[in-house]
Parts: C-alpha cells; structure tokens; sequence
C-alpha cells in the first residue's frame, strides 16, 4: 500500500526504516511515493472523508455532483482525501486550502473555522433530510468570511 498523506508516509518510513541502517535510499522513496505526497497543488476546497479506505463509484458521483454542480468548481478547484478519524484533525489543520468540508464527522468542534464537518457520504445520499441540510449548510458556509 502506497501511503497517501504525509503522515501515512512518516508511519511507513517508522515501520521500514529499522531495514535500512545506512538510512533510506533516495530511490526507494520517490518510487514508492504516490502523486499525494509530493508537492501538491493547493486547490480553493478540500474534502476530507472519514472513515473510508476507498470512495465508492456512487459516493465519487455525490462528490462530484457536490463540487460541479453545489459548489460550481472545476477539478483544479479542489482535492480529495481520505483520513480515518483520528487522522482527521491534524490533517485538516496542514492543509492549505481556503475550505474545507469534512464528510463523516458531523458535530465535530475541534475542526478550524474554515471547515464545515457533516455526515458520512452514505448517510447523505440515502436520507434526503440530510442532503437537504447539507445544502443548507453549505449555503451559510460560503457566505461565511
């Protein structure tokens, strides 16, 4: 498993570095680094999603119907990640971007103000009281400074 935040990364380098007692190689990390590790493009919004290991063909659609059609951004507009919930916090607060909207922590407090927690993706897309809220929610966050 390629890890794919800088804290994956830091943990996999915990876990292999007793296999290197000269240090690490240069080679062995930029082969074994993924796209999200190396430097990366700050996009005006950042969504975070707890708990998942991967996204669902239907959960990337919400998403994406979410960023193109809620929130009327391109691509470059915005990255993706995925953080379990102890991860979430600290990843929230190293990331650069100008929002941040966190699917699956709805009620978390300890998030900056910059960021908008709400339910899990799933939850969103089968109960329409949610997604009602959601859009709510999202309405106030932009208008938001």
């Amino acid at each position: 498993m390629k890890p794919n935040s800088p804290l994956q990364l830091a943990r996999f380098l915990d876990q292999v570095g007793s296999l290197y007692p000269n240090g690490i190689p240069v080679s062995a990390l930029v082969s074994n680094a993924s796209a999200e590790i190396l430097p990366e493009k700050s996009g005006r919004y950042h969504f975070f999603v707890v708990g998942e290991s991967e996204l669902t063909p239907a959960n990337a659609a919400l998403l994406e119907g979410i960023a193109s059609k809620g929130l009327r951004l391109s691509s470059d507009d915005y990255r993706i990640s995925l953080v379990s919930e102890t991860e979430v916090a600290v990843e929230v607060g190293r990331c650069a971007a100008e929002r941040v909207i966190v699917f699956g922590a709805p009620g978390r407090r300890d998030l900056e103000d910059r960021s908008l927690a709400t339910h899990s993706l799933e939850q969103i897309s089968s109960d329409p009281t949610l997604k009602r809220e959601l859009w709510r929610s999202l309405q106030t966050f932009l208008t938001t400074p």
